[in-house]
């Protein structure tokens, strides 16, 4: 029951923390647009924020929980396919 227990609670930190920073790095698109003036500074941010989420990727999936913590998720699909390649499964569109 205790690992059951960690187990979820590792897969709603990292859930958490992929929505927060996929949300982020949304916004700061949707500023960007708008403002194209500031486009170099949130692209500096947007970085750490793709950043942040392909490490996020990395521990998910040595944890091999991946699956259950993008699963609530709208990842942007240019995202998976960079870190793990076009062709690979977990860069497959979920339907």
């Amino acid at each position: 029951m205790a690992d059951t227990i960690r187990r979820d609670w590792v897969i709603g930190v990292l859930s958490s923390q992929l929505l927060n920073d996929v949300t982020a790095l949304d916004l700061l698109e949707k500023q960007a647009e708008k403002n194209p003036e500031r486009l170099e500074e949130l692209s500096r941010q947007s970085f750490g924020f793709e950043e942040s989420i392909y490490t996020l990727f990395q521990v998910a999936d040595e944890l091999e929980l991946y699956d259950e913590v993008v699963s609530g998720t709208v990842v942007p699909q240019y995202m998976k396919e960079r870190y793990w390649g076009k062709d690979h499964p977990k860069a497959r569109r979920r339907r």
